[in-house]
């Protein structure tokens, strides 16, 4: 079974490489390096989240973006939409 973690960002810099690790070391931990994805989905950030992510190289994670802000209610959907897990 592939557990997904879809999360949305806005304007997240100061915050998201830590969470990024975090999340990705303990659903590594957690579930075994094949058995999960984390979904990142950039909304329109004004700020430079989507580079700082993407940058991480981390196994299982990708990184989604859309030009304009939608919404967190559209980061989520169009993340689960684009999730591969069961």
């Amino acid at each position: 079974m592939i557990i997904s973690v879809c999360i949305p960002m806005y304007n997240e810099a100061s915050v998201i490489e830590k969470n990024a690790k975090e999340l990705h070391n303990y659903m590594n931990s957690r579930f075994g390096k094949d058995n999960f994805e984390i979904i990142f989905f950039d909304d329109g950030s004004k700020d430079n989240s989507f580079d700082i992510v993407s940058s991480l190289e981390l196994n299982n994670v990708r990184v989604l973006r859309t030009p304009e802000n939608h919404g967190k209610g559209s980061a989520v959907r169009r993340a689960m939409l684009a999730a591969d897990g069961d």
